[in-house]
């Protein structure tokens, strides 16, 4: 449970909101599986409640039962789908405690009264229940509670005893070079990252861009595709350009901005040759860095600007711009995630 203070209780020791993150994502669970528990704790999965909320559909009721609104507790726990199923498994919870609670706090509390293992169980069977709720929303049969936990226990045996052989192989390597991760901003400040990326095949450029919180929360995303083939410090520059042009455009207050192009931040500060190529869309960026007050633009390393790269890969798989507000695409969510711990 987080207290006033940002601490919480885990297994019995008081800690850090962030030494929680790092047990959770220390689990022996399929990557699935955790974001999976990742977005419960998130409040983010689909439910009937959230989704009738955004007005997506018109009733909250819960798509087994129709009895109840189909919040996440209601279809993880409290459901008659998902108690048959928790009831044979022997899990065992308080809800009275449980209808105090919001979304994300039901992980908390069962990581205070449930070891690693049993843990990871019930994480992975919850997964079930979603995925089978899924299936029948889909138009599909719903397992028997039997299967369930069958298919649940398998599957995580199966994962971790492939998982636990490959640890032997992967400890005899050299260790490998630590990773520079991406900073958060100041509280209340935002952060543009930008990248771009190159398929000279295709003379196709995909340009990414990601705006963060100061708590790593994603306030938009955007993957934009472009023609070209052009240098690389060119394209960095364009990415920026895009980035600035769209951040101006929702009227988010940018304060930081990073690439990973010293060559473009150098140019930027007025640190080399005016003759350059480029020097047009330096002016380009510069012009748009003016609508921003006191703005910051930095260079970082490419390991600490992972997800606007991703984006920029995506984007040389689309014909359009693509662009996510308070969302992240599936394919930059680890980063994201990783980014955030």
């Amino acid at each position: 449970m987080i207290d006033g203070s940002g601490t919480m209780k885990l297994q019995g020791i008081i800690c850090t909101q962030e030494t929680w993150w790092k047990s959770f994502w220390g689990l022996n669970l399929p990557s699935k599986v955790k974001i999976f528990g990742w977005k419960v704790i998130q409040s983010s999965i689909p439910v009937a409640k959230s989704l009738c909320h955004k007005k997506i559909i018109t009733s909250a009721t819960c798509s087994l039962c129709t009895m109840a609104w189909e919040s996440i507790g209601h279809v993880l726990f409290s459901s008659c789908h998902a108690k048959e199923v928790l009831k044979i498994f022997g899990f065992t919870i308080d809800f009275t405690s449980v209808l105090r609670m919001r979304d994300g706090d039901y992980l908390m509390h069962l990581s205070t009264i449930y070891n690693k293992p049993d843990l990871e169980s019930i994480l992975c069977l919850m997964w079930f229940i979603w995925s089978d709720r899924n299936s029948y929303v889909h138009g599909k049969m719903v397992k028997t509670p039997i299967q369930m936990l069958t298919q649940s226990a398998a599957y995580l045996q199966q994962f971790q005893s492939v998982n636990s052989a490959a640890k032997p192989a992967a400890s005899s390597r050299t260790s490998p070079t630590p990773v520079t991760k991406w900073q958060p901003p100041p509280e209340n400040k935002f952060k543009l990252n930008v990248d771009a990326t190159l398929d000279s095949s295709r003379s196709k450029i995909g340009i990414g861009a990601i705006i963060r919180n100061s708590a790593g929360q994603v306030v938009g995303a955007m993957s934009k595709p472009a023609v070209g083939n052009f240098k690389s410090q060119e394209m960095e520059a364009k990415a920026m350009f895009v980035g600035l042009s769209w951040a101006k455009q929702y009227q988010i207050p940018i304060d930081y901005v990073e690439t990973d192009c010293l060559i473009l931040v150098n140019a930027l500060n007025g640190c080399i040759s005016q003759n350059l190529g480029f020097f047009d869309l330096v002016s380009d960026v510069t012009f748009h860095l003016s609508s921003f007050s006191n703005v910051c633009v930095s260079h970082i390393r490419r390991d600490a600007n992972q997800a606007a790269h991703g984006l920029a890969k995506q984007a040389l798989q689309l014909d359009n711009n693509c662009i996510w507000l308070e969302e992240i695409l599936s394919t930059i969510f680890s980063v994201v995630v990783n980014d955030s711990i």
